[in-house]
């Protein structure tokens, strides 16, 4: 049997894939960008523009327990689980999914 999913749907499901899987995460967006590829893919061709879909994922980091350095790993581990989980390799060339990680930190006020 195959599902068919829109985009808003998919959107629900990355949502709470992501969500179940990383406890830090406090909001996650969406935003559309337009890409020029510079080289030929399996689906495209050399100067094809596609939509892309941007993942905004804004994570918890007010007690400080992420690290700078670790900010790439958790990046790293929210495009493993969505591969693992939805099957979207979003290191392939041309995806059409791509993560932006934000954070929200205190900031210490002197004076």
């Amino acid at each position: 049997m195959k599902i068919i999913l829109t985009e808003d749907k998919m959107n629900v499901v990355i949502e709470k894939v992501l969500k179940s899987h990383f406890d830090k995460i406090v909001d996650i967006d969406y935003k559309k960008r337009k890409t020029l590829l510079a080289s030929t893919s399996d689906r495209n061709k050399l100067g094809d523009v596609i939509e892309r879909t941007i993942i905004l994922v804004t994570v918890d980091n007010t007690d400080k327990s992420i690290k700078p350095q670790e900010f790439t790993r958790l990046y790293e581990e929210m495009k493993s689980t969505l591969a693992s989980v939805l099957s979207m390799d979003i290191n392939e060339y041309a995806s059409l999914y791509d993560i932006q990680l934000y954070a929200i930190e205190k900031i210490l006020k002197l004076g």
